[in-house]
C-alpha cells in the first residue's frame, strides 16, 4: 500500500508578519506542515498540483500576482470544493467576488481579528 499523503496547511498573505503569525499559530496548534506562499498566481498552482493533501489555505484578500477570490474562483472552476477557504482582508467582504462565498467550504475573516478565531479555524480544519 502506498503511503498517505501528510496533510498541510498554506497560508497566502502578501505581509510576511501575517504569513509568520499564522504559521506560527498552526504550527504550535497541530503538526501539520505550513505552505507560505505571498502571491496568488504562484498559490494558484502550487494548490492545483496539491489539492489531495491540503487541509486548510487561509488566503489574503489583496495579493501580488491575482487576488484571492480570483485565486479562489479559480480553483473553483478546476473542481476545488473539498478544500476550506478563508479569505482574509482588512476590507469588508462586499469588496471581493460575492459568488465564491456561495460554496460552503469559502469563508471570510475580516481584519483585525483575535488569535482565538484563528485557533478555532485551523482546530477545525487542520486537525
Amino acid at each position: 500500500m502506498g503511503r498517505a499523503l501528510e496533510k498541510e496547511v498554506v497560508v497566502v498573505e502578501k505581509d510576511e508578519n501575517v504569513r509568520k503569525l499564522f504559521s506560527d499559530i498552526i504550527s504550535f496548534l497541530t503538526p501539520t506542515k505550513v505552505k507560505k506562499l505571498e502571491d496568488g498566481v504562484e498559490a494558484k498552482h502550487y494548490i492545483e498540483k496539491n489539492m489531495g493533501r491540503i487541509s486548510l489555505v487561509l488566503i489574503g484578500g489583496i495579493l501580488p500576482g491575482m487576488n484571492g477570490d480570483k485565486v479562489i474562483r479559480e480553483l473553483l472552476r478546476k473542481g476545488c470544493y473539498d478544500i476550506p477557504f478563508v479569505l482574509t482582508s482588512g476590507l469588508d467582504s462586499s469588496y471581493f467576488d460575492n459568488s465564491i462565498f456561495k460554496y460552503k467550504n469559502i469563508s471570510f475573516l475580516k481584519k483585525p481579528f483575535d488569535l482565538d478565531t484563528i485557533e478555532s479555524i485551523v482546530k477545525k480544519y487542520a486537525l
